[in-house]
């Protein structure tokens, strides 16, 4: 059976700028640099993310990072940047580039640490040139505990450990039915911590609730499932989301098949939809990627396989991963 694919989600990501205090500026000492500008055009608080726009087990996210935008005349060549946090170096992310009359522009994502005021040093250096600026600003977020890689329902084959990124909460617990879990953590920056645990799943669904405290004294709780298959052996009657990642190009773009009739679509999600997952990049930074899940439900007993396809305008059909599940 091939699952329809869904149309293109209307929805899009809104980012809101928070009041944003900045000296001089943002501008350099034209003294200093010799009357040529390195310049902060805009800080934002980031993510500001309305989750009302997505499925996903949060509904509500608090700022994590700062957002700057720099920007540097273009004969200083491409260069690189580093900031300094009162002092300190910190973590730094490179987004888009972009140039603009005869200046090269570039988004940062940066890490402040703990909430509060924060003197932060831009340092630009190239070949034929080095400057420096030094903006304040306040940085603001009440802190959020959020679970990487997972989504409500979703089939496991083989668990991985439980994986939670913190920033700025306190108190933070997994209880994975109903026994409270030992977390490992491990710092990333100031006042962010990647927290992790390895539960023992039992076959079938498996209830998560996660809580913490923020800075504003709130705790906060949310709950998830998830489905695990051992072997990828199934009970009639089993129902799951199946998640995958997915793209949908003009020249391209991916889609399920099933094999057999043991594995169906089910009620309302007999297509894809989209569910916001919260993912940590290799750069120690977060993402919060888009992934397809589908419903799903053993419906009998038999031998099924789910077969992620890959579809070129020009070239048919590829596949990219075959699944082997057994209903009992």
């Amino acid at each position: 059976m091939k699952i329809r694919r869904p149309e293109l989600p209307k929805f899009i990501l809104i980012f809101i700028a928070f009041s944003i205090l900045l000296t001089s500026t943002g501008v350099c000492s034209k003294t200093e640099i010799k009357k040529e500008e390195l310049t902060v055009k805009k800080i934002e608080h980031w993510p500001q993310l309305d989750l009302s726009y997505f499925r996903s087990v949060m509904k509500e996210l608090e700022p994590i990072v700062l957002r700057l935008q720099v920007s540097w005349p273009s004969n200083w060549g491409t260069g690189q940047i580093e900031f300094l946090i009162n002092g300190q170096k910190t973590l730094a992310h490179e987004g888009s580039r972009g140039y603009e009359g005869g200046f090269s522009e570039s988004d940062y994502f940066i890490y402040a640490g703990e909430p509060g005021t924060k003197s932060i040093d831009i340092i630009f250096t190239s070949e034929s040139k080095k400057a420096r600026c030094t903006i304040k600003t306040d940085f603001n977020s009440a802190g959020s505990f959020v679970p990487l890689d997972i989504a409500d329902k979703e089939l496991v084959l083989n668990p991985e450990p439980l994986r939670f990124l913190n920033w700025f909460c306190q108190d933070c617990q997994v209880v994975v039915n109903g026994e409270q879990q030992k977390l490992v953590t491990t710092s990333i920056y100031d006042g962010v911590d990647l927290m992790s645990c390895q539960p023992g799943l039992r076959p079938g669904l498996n209830q998560i609730h996660f809580s913490s405290v923020n800075r504003n004294g709130q705790k906060k709780e949310y709950d998830l499932e998830i489905f695990y298959a051992p072997a990828g052996r199934l009970k009639v009657g089993d129902r799951f989301a199946f998640k995958y990642d997915c793209y949908f190009y003009k020249s391209e773009s991916t889609s399920l098949e099933i094999e057999g009739p043991g594995i169906v679509t089910t009620g309302e999600e007999e297509r894809e939809y989209r569910y916001l997952v919260f993912r940590l990049k290799e750069d120690k930074f977060l993402d919060f990627p888009e992934v397809c899940c589908q419903s799903m439900e053993a419906r009998e007993a038999g031998e099924a396989a789910i077969k992620i396809m890959k579809v070129t305008w020009n070239r048919g059909e590829e596949l990219l991963k075959k699944i082997q599940l057994k209903v009992e």
